[in-house]
């Protein structure tokens, strides 16, 4: 037993046979992401943060033909790279957000000076 090779297979049953569950009962890579984000409700700025990023890659999968069940650490490798540099930018880049608009800085400073 000690010189057995594992098969993805195996390692998927191993999964299935875990204590807390393993696998999730998700339709969907963004039902998948759902569930596992409900572990972070209690933490809002993680979950924010979580929530953000798992999207992008969502996204960039999508953009590929891949989902989630697809990943290895050459997909990884490749959204490393597509981070780095996101093309085509335009697609990908948004506008960066404002810290305030004009006429919030008009409010804050009409407050800050009484």
């Amino acid at each position: 037993m000690a010189n057995e090779v594992i098969t993805p297979i195996d390692q998927l049953l191993i999964l299935q046979e875990s204590p807390r569950g393993g696998l999730i009962s998700a339709q969907s890579d963004a039902q998948a992401v759902t569930a596992w984000l409900e572990e972070y409700v209690d933490s809002p700025q993680t979950w924010k943060a979580y929530r953000r990023e798992s999207e992008r890659l969502l996204l960039w999968l999508t953009s590929q033909g891949l989902t989630l069940r697809n990943i290895n650490r050459e997909t990884l490798r490749r959204f490393e790279l597509f981070l780095s540099d996101p093309n085509p930018s335009d697609q990908w880049v948004g506008p960066s957000k404002a810290t305030c608009t004009s006429g919030m800085a008009a409010v804050s400073w009409a407050l800050i000076a009484r």
